[in-house]
């Protein structure tokens, strides 16, 4: 199983679970047009004096989505989740870069 989530929202806004290619490019476009549509209320909310935070708006509108493989049995440090981040470029010619 594998996880799709933006990494700029909170709450669990927008996070999607797929089993396989088809359900997480699925998974991915739909979940575009749920941050387009969480950003278009918070931009109303703005214009109207409810929300004020220009940032935290811009931080969405600018965000990429996180896939990462569903862990069902977590290593555990202490009785808690712990998480190790890889940054990871692949371009349209397929081409996967890592940061180290």
């Amino acid at each position: 199983m594998w996880i799709i989530k933006p990494p700029n929202l909170w709450g669990g806004r927008s996070i999607k679970v797929a089993n396989n290619y088809a359900e997480i490019e699925s998974s991915i476009k739909k979940s575009f047009e749920t941050v387009q549509q969480s950003l278009k209320l918070l931009e109303k909310e703005a214009s109207e004096g409810v929300y004020d935070n220009q940032d935290e708006i811009n931080k969405i509108n600018s965000s990429t989505l996180l896939i990462q493989k569903y862990v069902e049995a977590p290593l555990l440090y202490q009785k808690r989740k712990f998480d190790i981040r890889m940054w990871v470029l692949i371009t349209h010619k397929m081409e996967v870069f890592m940061f180290k």
